[in-house]
Parts: C-alpha cells; structure tokens; sequence
C-alpha cells in the first residue's frame, strides 16, 4: 500500500495574494482621485509604484519567510525586514490618515534603515549565502534589488519634500504639471522593478507557486 505525504514547498495563496494587493491598488486610486481621500489625488505611475511596493515589500516576503525552500540565513533576512516594514506600516498610516503629519523625511530616514538593515544582516550571515541552490540565489538578488528599489524611494521623497506640498497633508503625486518630474521618474522605475518582479515571479514559478507531492511506501 501507497500512502501519500504533501510536503510544504510553497505555502498557498500566492497568486491570490498579489491578486488582492492588485484590486487593492485600484480601489485605492479610485478613491484618492474620485473619492476626495486625505492624501490628495495619486498619478498612474505612483499608484503603480504604490502596488509595487505593498508586493515586493509585504506581500513577497511575508511568502518567502515561509517557504520552505529559503535558505534559514535569508529567511531571517526576510523577516527582520517584514517587521521593521510591518511597523513603519502602522505609524506611517496613523501620521497620513489621523495625525495628518507624515513627513518624507521620517520615510527616507525609514529607508536608509532597511538598506542597511538588509545589507547588515547579509553582511553576517556572508558565509552561508555564497553557496545557495539558484531558487535560493534569485531570493538574494530580489533582496538586492528591494535595497535598490529603497533608492529609488528616497529620490522620490527628496524631491516631494522639496515641493513642501506635504505640510498641506498632500502626500501623494498629482497628474498635473506640478509633479510631472516626478512621475517620469517614477513611470522609468516602474518599469525596471515590474520587469525584474515578473522576472522573479515567472521564472521560479515550480518554487513559489507549486506544491510537491512526495509519496512515501507505507505498510500494506
């Protein structure tokens, strides 16, 4: 007699995830540009940026801390950064939506945290990455790309905080004229994060959204 055992590869609900932040994103544009949200109207390329951002820095990780094919090295990695995310989640709603005093500033310094964090802890477990199997070396390089990505975050809250617009608890940009530099620079970075999340996503599909099947010999 055959008897079956299922072995958690990847957890459930991946797809269905990045689904959800997907229709979130939307809901979230329609009510900022038709709804009157605190906040002010928000461009196609920030929303996009927006839903970028809630996948590759929530909604991924929070998956790859629980697959069991991560390294336990970068899986330790993933999650001090999901904390410090989660975290900065919870003050940074309460400063736009009830305090109405969210600065940029307190988000680039947020930044500059989670760039080192993650360099400081890839720092210390160097040795145990340098051999990883290729799921495991693309999990790194989305890590990299993450602190890349936190760059490109900084730059953008640079030059908003240089507008000032924020102390009128505007905190997002406008498809208008006034915020047209930053929504090309935006549109340019959507496009090499998107790429390289579709990349990551598409091409270690059989680890992140597959579930194998190890069959065991059982007594008869």
């Amino acid at each position: 007699m055959t008897t079956g055992t299922v072995t958690r590869d990847a957890p459930r609900g991946f797809v269905v995830a990045l689904a959800l932040t997907v229709a979130a994103s939307a809901v979230f544009y329609w009510r900022q540009n038709y709804a009157g949200q605190v906040g002010g109207p928000i461009s196609i390329e920030k929303s996009l940026w927006l839903n970028y951002t809630i996948t590759a820095w929530f909604v991924v990780p929070a998956f790859l801390v629980r697959h069991a094919g991560v390294d336990r090295a970068l899986r330790i990695v993933l999650g001090s950064f999901l904390a410090s995310m989660l975290a900065r989640g919870v003050i940074e709603l309460w400063l736009i939506y009830v305090a109405f005093g969210w600065s940029p500033i307190y988000g680039i310094a947020h930044d500059a945290l989670n760039i080192t964090l993650i360099a400081a802890l890839r720092g210390w477990f160097r040795p145990g990455l340098a051999a990883l199997d290729p799921f495991n070396v693309a999990v790194r390089r989305f890590l990299t790309v993450v602190q890349a990505s936190f760059v490109a975050e900084i730059a953008f809250a640079a030059l908003f905080y240089r507008m000032a617009v924020h102390q009128d608890a505007v905190y997002f940009a406008a498809p208008t004229e006034e915020f047209a530099h930053i929504n090309r620079l935006t549109g340019w970075v959507d496009i090499a994060v998107y790429a390289h999340l579709a990349w990551f996503v598409l091409g270690q599909r059989a680890r992140l959204l597959r579930r194998r099947a190890v069959l065991r010999e059982g007594p008869a």
